[in-house]
């Protein structure tokens, strides 16, 4: 749509402006005829080509406002359509919750941030029972397409230990980025299980499925503020020595401290300012 309205708003200004001179010729050809067949005033005609001329000027810089006009069009009407989006449909029961060692070795639910993540799991009876979080991933057998009737994964089986380091190589649109996308839940399988820590994605609710895990994508988005800022972003409650540490895992914090402000460097979108 951005494409169409780029296009249509582009011929439009060429287009305007060439029917502009066309008039402008064809009024000054045509009364010129007329001066000598006729024996019109020529002060008369010249008055008449300028007001011509002075008519289509305002008709020429509206259709350079075209390209403009086109492309919020178009921006409108991606804006509504997310705002028309119905909500994810979220059956899941599992939630991720703190959680400590008591003396008996089992784990508990605590409301203080311990570090030590535990998936609540609620069993047939009505009771509950946790299972630490140790980040066990499992495919099995998957189907995945994003149309109906054009596979992208086909019987697709493989398994990611806790802090075990794995790759996936492939050509570009092969499905590695597809692979993360099934593990979160933003796209569900047509066949197939995928579990984690042995529960079933379906059955976790996706806020605390997606919290469990760290995502780095290719295209990275910045926004305006501070390099603190937009790491915070990620956890508004974390302190600066929790954000420090998070770019320290990154590799990062050397690269932010050699700035002038360090963490307090203004970065504008997409760090157009770096």
């Amino acid at each position: 749509k951005q494409i169409r309205a780029q296009f249509f708003g582009g011929i439009m200004g060429p287009v305007m402006g060439n029917m502009g001179q066309v008039s402008y010729s064809l009024t000054a050809a045509i009364g010129g005829i007329l001066c000598v067949l006729r024996g019109f005033d020529i002060g008369g005609l010249t008055v008449f080509v300028n007001y011509s001329r002075q008519f289509s000027r305002p008709i020429n810089e509206v259709a350079m406002q075209v390209n403009t006009i086109f492309s919020a069009l178009a921006g409108a009407e991606r804006i509504f359509e997310l705002m028309d989006e119905e909500p994810e449909k979220d059956s899941g029961t599992v939630t991720l919750v703190n959680a400590e060692i008591g003396k008996d070795g089992k784990l508990t639910e605590t409301t203080k941030r311990t570090e030590l993540w535990a998936w609540k799991v609620q069993n047939t009876d009505g009771t509950y029972e946790y299972r630490e979080l140790k980040g066990d991933v499992r495919l099995k057998d998957v189907d995945f397409a994003y149309e109906e009737g054009k596979t992208i994964l086909h019987d697709v089986s493989l398994f990611a230990k806790p802090g075990q380091k794995i790759a996936f190589v492939g050509a570009t649109g092969a499905g590695k980025t597809t692979i993360t996308n099934l593990i979160n839940r933003f796209y569900d399988i047509q066949s197939g299980s995928i579990t984690y820590d042995g529960i079933d994605v379906k059955n976790i609710k996706k806020p605390d499925l997606r919290h469990s895990l760290g995502v780095v994508l290719q295209d990275v988005n910045l926004f305006t503020g501070t390099i603190m800022e937009n790491i915070r972003y990620g956890r508004l409650d974390a302190t600066d020595e929790e954000v420090i540490a998070a770019a320290k895992l990154a590799n990062a914090h050397d690269l932010i401290s050699m700035l002038p402000d360090g963490y307090d460097t203004m970065l504008t979108g997409d760090g157009g300012s770096l």
